[in-house]
């Protein structure tokens, strides 16, 4: 979408309503997520470039952790299955492959539901 410091990382988080806008205006599913409610937050899903998961936690653990920030969230089994993470569970996400930690990434993006 553009190169380094053109205002990808910004416009994603005045998306998601974690940074204000300085002019203009934003709407995300009818609403300006500036003066959204947490429920609002709750049906946003982001996959990052990076999250920066804690090296040591199992998938699992991740997947939890996150969930935890939701008022709703899919069960953590269901999560795997659908971002192909199934038998992984137990695995510390610094052994996993590039692709698998990718595939971590999608789910804790699906992890709230939403």
């Amino acid at each position: 979408l553009g190169p380094n410091g053109a205002g990808k990382s910004t416009t994603v988080e005045i998306l998601e309503g974690h940074r204000g806008r300085d002019a203009g205006e934003v709407r995300v599913l009818g609403h300006d997520p500036a003066q959204a409610s947490a429920g609002f937050r709750d049906r946003i899903g982001i996959v990052l470039q990076e999250v920066g998961i804690e090296r040591e936690l199992t998938v699992r653990e991740a997947l939890e952790h996150y969930g935890a920030c939701y008022s709703r969230r899919r069960p953590i089994d269901e999560v795997m299955a659908l971002a192909g993470l199934d038998g992984l569970g137990d695995r510390r996400t610094h052994r996993l492959s590039g692709g698998q930690k990718r595939r971590v990434d999608l789910a804790l993006g699906l992890v709230g539901d939403p």
